[in-house]
């Protein structure tokens, strides 16, 4: 005796947030309690599983839910393939990525003196050694 999952067993959503308007499209088992799905989220979005809350919409976008007790599964909920998940989280902002001035790695040192601008010239024989 084989013991096969059913398409039944799984739910296909996709999932959106404060920073990405429509994001990937992802299965889950419907005995995946909110709790487990809200980490597995954690590295969709970037929102933290503490503070975050989930809203399930239909593909017309109307409000079908909010999952909010850890402990129930996704399929406690009237959800289907095809529904949008949505995470809110008072932590994520817009455009959050996007912005690279708090990155200190994005700073380029400036280096715009002629030898850097000769040094690579088309024509030039890069294997040639400068000191003799």
């Amino acid at each position: 005796m084989s013991i096969l999952a059913s398409a039944t067993d799984f739910v296909e959503v996709t999932i959106s947030s404060a920073i990405n308007e429509l994001g990937p499209s992802k299965r889950y088992p419907r005995s995946t309690t909110i709790g487990e799905l809200k980490g597995k989220l954690e590295l969709i979005t970037g929102a933290s599983s503490a503070t975050m809350k989930l809203k399930a919409y239909d593909k017309e976008n109307r409000l079908i839910c909010s999952l909010d007790d850890d402990v129930n599964m996704i399929g406690d909920y009237p959800i289907s393939d095809g529904t949008r998940l949505h995470v809110e989280d008072a932590s994520l902002t817009a455009g959050v990525f996007d912005d690279v001035s708090r990155d200190r790695n994005s700073k380029f040192p400036k280096r715009n003196t002629q030898s850097d601008l000769t040094r690579f010239a088309p024509g030039r024989d890069r294997r040639r050694s400068t000191s003799r």
